[in-house]
C-alpha cells in the first residue's frame, strides 16, 4: 500500500508484487486487486499507484507469463493481473505484443499443445479479450496467422460444452472482437461466415432459450448477448449494412429456424412494471441481428410467429428509443433502420405501427378536409401532441444525419412511400429533405407517376 510513495527501481519491483513459486504473496496481493475490481472500484484504486509502479507490475508479469519455466499457476496469478491492469490505458506497451498474444493464446489453450490446467485456461482466455480490445494491429497480426488465431478460437467454441457457461462467455467475447468487420479481410470473413461456427453458437443460443426461465440467470444472460453480437458479426456481408454478397441460405442453411429463436428473445417480456435493462439488452442485441437479414427475406420477421405480439415489443423499443432515449442513444438508429425495411417490405405492419405511432391521427379525414383548403400545411397536424409519431417528425430534422434519415425512411415507408401522404403526414417543411433525395419534391403529378412506376 505505501510502495506509491516510495521512489521506485527495478529492484523494488517484488516489495509490490513477486511472483515465484516460493512466494504466496502474488497469490494475496491478485486476490485483493480482484476485489477491487469485483466492487467496480479498479479505477479509483490503481489512482492511488504511480504510473511507474503499475508499468512495472506488468513487466514483471508479462516476464513470468513468457517464461516457459512459469508454473501454471503462477502464470494464473500474472494472467489475473494482467487482465485488470490492462482495462487502463497506461504503460500497456509491454503488454500490447504479439509474442505476448500467442503464449496467452496458448495458455488459454488455443493451441495444439494443451495442458490441463482449467484455472490457467480461464484466466488466459479473459486477458485475451483485453489485450485485442486495445489494439487493432495485433488483432490483425493474430488473425493472419492460421496456425493458430482464431481458427483455434473456432475449435474451441465447437467441441466447448455448453453448460459451462463461465468458459464460454469470454470465448464468445474473444471471438466477438476477431470478427468485427473493422480491419477484417473478406476472405477471413468468409472464412468466419463458412466455417459452421454460426451453427454452434445457434445450437448453444437454442438450449439457453429452451431452459426455463433462463432470464432470470444473469450468466445465461450474458452468453447470449455475446452469441447474438457474434451472430451479428458473421452475418454483415448478407444485409443492408454490408456488400450484400454472401447468400444468406447458404451461410445460414436454417434460416427460418434461427428468426424463430430471435424472436422469442425479442419478445421475451419486461418483469415487472419497471424498465427492465437486461431483457432490453437482449432486445436490441435481437435488433443487430435482424438488420442483417437481406431486405427481400424482411417479411419473416411477422412471418413466423406472432405477429402482433412482434409489433408490439417493436413498437415499445421505438417508444423508449423516440421519447425516453432520445438522440444519444447507440441503438435508435438500428431500431429506426429494422422499422425502415419491415414497414417497406410488409404492407401488412403499416396500419398496427401507424396507431401506436400516431394514435390521435386519420389521414383519410384530414385529407378530405384538406381538399377545402388552398394551402399545404408546411407542419405536421397536432404536432403539440406528445406521441412517438411526432417524435419521429421532429428527428427528421436532426443534426445527426444518420438519424434523420432513418426516421424520414421510417416514416415514408409507414405510408407506403407515397409523397402526398408523407406531406400529409409530417407537413411540407419536414418531408422536403427525403422528397428532395428521391427527386420527389415540387414535381407534382409527374413525380408520384414516376414514382408508382418504379413501385
Amino acid at each position: 500500500r505505501n510502495y506509491g510513495n516510495m521512489e521506485k527501481t527495478q529492484d523494488e519491483v517484488p516489495y509490490l508484487i513477486n511472483i515465484s513459486n516460493q512466494t504466496p504473496l502474488s497469490s494475496e496481493w491478485i486476490t485483493e486487486l480482484s476485489s477491487f475490481n469485483d466492487k467496480h472500484q479498479s479505477v479509483q484504486t490503481f489512482e492511488q499507484y504511480n504510473a511507474d509502479a503499475k508499468v512495472l507490475v506488468i513487466e514483471q508479469c508479462v516476464q513470468v507469463v513468457l517464461d516457459p519455466t512459469s508454473s501454471l499457476d503462477v502464470c494464473e496469478h500474472a494472467l489475473v493481473a494482467l487482465r485488470i491492469l490492462a482495462r487502463e490505458d497506461i504503460g500497456l506497451e509491454e503488454l500490447l505484443q504479439p509474442e505476448v498474444l500467442f503464449r496467452v493464446s496458448y495458455l488459454a489453450n488455443l493451441e495444439e499443445d494443451k495442458h490441463n490446467n482449467e484455472a490457467t485456461c480461464l484466466e488466459a482466455i479473459r486477458c485475451m479479450v483485453n489485450i485485442v480490445f486495445k489494439s487493432d494491429d495485433l488483432i490483425k497480426t493474430y488473425l493472419e496467422d492460421t496456425n493458430s488465431g482464431p481458427y483455434k478460437v473456432l475449435e474451441s467454441i465447437k467441441v466447448q460444452d455448453s453448460n459451462n457457461y463461465n468458459k464460454l462467455f469470454p470465448l464468445l467475447r474473444l471471438f466477438f472482437f476477431l470478427s468485427r468487420p473493422v480491419g477484417i479481410t473478406k476472405a477471413m470473413s468468409r472464412t468466419f461466415s463458412e466455417s459452421g461456427v454460426f451453427q454452434d453458437i445457434f445450437v448453444i443460443l437454442q438450449d439457453i432459450v429452451k431452459t426455463p426461465d433462463f432470464q432470470d440467470d444473469p450468466i445465461k444472460v450474458s452468453v447470449i448477448k455475446e452469441a447474438l453480437q457474434v451472430m451479428f458479426n458473421m452475418t454483415i456481408d448478407m444485409g443492408p449494412l454490408g456488400a450484400g454478397d454472401l447468400d444468406y441460405q447458404t451461410a445460414v442453411p436454417n434460416y427460418e429456424e434461427v428468426v424463430q429463436t430471435l424472436l422469442e428473445i425479442f419478445t421475451i417480456p419486461m418483469r415487472g412494471e419497471e424498465f427492465d435493462q437486461e431483457i432490453y439488452d437482449l432486445r436490441s442485441s435481437c435488433i443487430n441481428c435482424f438488420i442483417n437479414i437481406p431486405k427481400d427475406f424482411f417479411r419473416i420477421l411477422v412471418v413466423i410467429g406472432d405477429m402482433e405480439k412482434t409489433l408490439s415489443v417493436f413498437c415499445d423499443m421505438i417508444d423508449y428509443e423516440v421519447l425516453v432515449a432520445g438522440p444519444r442513444s447507440r441503438n435508435i438508429t438500428m431500431v429506426l433502420m429494422v422499422g425502415h425495411f419491415l414497414l417497406q417490405q410488409a404492407e401488412e405492419t403499416r396500419p398496427y405501427v401507424f396507431k401506436r405511432l400516431f394514435p390521435n391521427r386519420d389521414l383519410d379525414a384530414e385529407a378530405a378536409a384538406s381538399h377545402k383548403e388552398e394551402k399545404v400545411k408546411m407542419d405536421a397536424p397536432g404536432k403539440e401532441v406528445d406521441t412517438t409519431g411526432n417524435g419521429l417528425i421532429k428527428l427528421m430534422t436532426s443534426f445527426n444525419q444518420s438519424i434523420s434519415y432513418t426516421a424520414s425512411e421510417l416514416l415514408f415507408s409507414l405510408v407506403g412511400e407515397e409523397a402526398d401522404d408523407l406531406v400529409g403526414l409530417v407537413g411540407l417543411g419536414n418531408a422536403a429533405g427525403i422528397l428532395a433525395r428521391r427527386n420527389l419534391f415540387g414535381m407534382g403529378d409527374y413525380a408520384r407517376a414516376q414514382m408508382n412506376a418504379r413501385k
